[in-house]
């Protein structure tokens, strides 16, 4: 798997409450989510960009096809039902997180993780102690299937862009 391409899917909004448009802060020669897309290309992760309808984000959808990558527009406050959506429209059958909070993503641990969900036949691969920590290496390694089920009476309008608490 290693060697394999893995989806990723890159959460990314433009209109954080404490840092607005954070995603588009200088980042070397480039800004903050083209170094994600192309890191997540470097690590064979075939970055998808998941972003919301809010004209705030239509920029995004400028970089992505710049950058030519797959970009999906979704519900803005409900992160399950973007992600879910997005993955229903790729025929995704999992995928792993990538926030485009955490520019330093460890792509490897990422192969590792969604190798373990396959593996071992898992809805879902956490990320370790020190990334959940505020480390920030790893997202999720998800299967569609269980966002299905964790949207089944959840309002489409639900912030759930905490939903780990």
């Amino acid at each position: 798997m290693i060697n394999g391409t893995i989806p990723g899917i890159v959460t990314v909004r433009t209109s954080s409450s404490r840092l607005p448009s954070k995603c588009l802060l200088p980042f070397g020669e480039m800004n903050v989510i083209q170094h994600i897309i192309r890191r997540a290309k470097h690590y064979n992760i075939e970055p998808i960009i998941c972003t919301s309808i809010d004209s705030s984000d239509d920029i995004l959808e400028e970089i992505a096809r710049a950058e030519k990558v797959n970009f999906f527009r979704g519900s803005l406050n409900n992160k399950l039902l973007r992600w879910y959506n997005c993955a229903e429209k790729f025929g995704l059958e999992y995928f792993h997180t990538v926030d485009a909070d955490d520019p330093f993503f460890d792509g490897s641990e990422m192969h590792r993780s969604i190798k373990l969900l396959n593996e071992d036949n898992y809805d879902i691969v956490c990320p370790t102690k020190s990334s959940s920590s505020g480390g920030a290496t790893v997202g999720y390694s998800l299967k569609t299937s269980i966002i299905k089920k964790a949207l089944v009476g959840l309002d489409d309008n639900t912030d759930t862009e905490m939903m780990w608490y």
